[in-house]
């Protein structure tokens, strides 16, 4: 009697391509609209409140893919420069803000917040980058999109402005990365719905 232990088991793998066609069409639709609000105000509204519920609700979807899993070889290459481009934007504004602060004119109330939410998306970034997941992958986008609404309307209210980041390079290179990190985050989160597939593990041993 010969025991074959050679034989691959892929159903592990396919059965881990779970695509999420509803959160996909959901984050198209958002990212649409995105493009929409720059324009329309009812539209950012819309992206405005619809964003941190997706990204909770991509993350809730995720939550239980705690297996093994390895990025997939289409994928990897986009998945590893939207998460560094995270973690670099998330250093960037951390930069602009700290340089915002380092002034003998520092708005605390706007800048140190934003320093703040900087922070958060690189710390989400980091494990994203090194150790990919498609739990790890969701979570930048929950934090950043649940964090930054508060911030936003705290700073138009303390500073009656938007944005409030000061002026200069420093506040220009702040509002590049704002943005850099909602974009990237919400990008992230979609390639964290596509990019991962379970390892092949091989079947149990038969006798041949």
């Amino acid at each position: 009697m010969k025991v074959d232990r050679t034989n691959v088991d892929r159903t592990n793998v396919d059965g881990d391509r779970r695509s999420h066609p509803v959160l996909l069409a959901l984050w198209a639709g958002l990212i649409v609209a995105s493009g929409l609000g720059l324009s329309n105000w009812l539209w950012f509204g819309l992206v405005f409140v619809g964003s941190p519920l997706l990204a909770i609700a991509t993350f809730a979807a995720l939550g239980d893919r705690r297996q093994v899993e390895v990025l997939r070889p289409v994928w990897w290459i986009a998945y590893r420069l939207a998460v560094a481009g995270l973690a670099l934007a998330g250093i960037a504004g951390v930069v602009a803000t700290a340089g915002q602060l380092a002034g003998h004119d520092a708005d605390w109330s706007a800048n140190a917040p934003f320093a703040l939410l900087f922070l958060l998306a690189f710390l989400a970034a980091w494990p994203a980058l090194t150790k990919p997941s498609p739990r790890r992958a969701s979570l930048p986008a929950m934090v950043i999109h649940i964090a930054w609404i508060p911030l936003l309307i705290a700073n138009a209210v303390t500073n009656g402005r938007r944005g409030g980041l000061g002026s200069g390079w420093e506040s220009t290179l702040a509002i590049i990365s704002l943005t850099a990190i909602l974009a990237l985050s919400a990008i992230v989160a979609v390639l964290a719905l596509v990019s991962f597939n379970g390892e092949p593990r091989l079947a149990p041993a038969r006798a041949t």
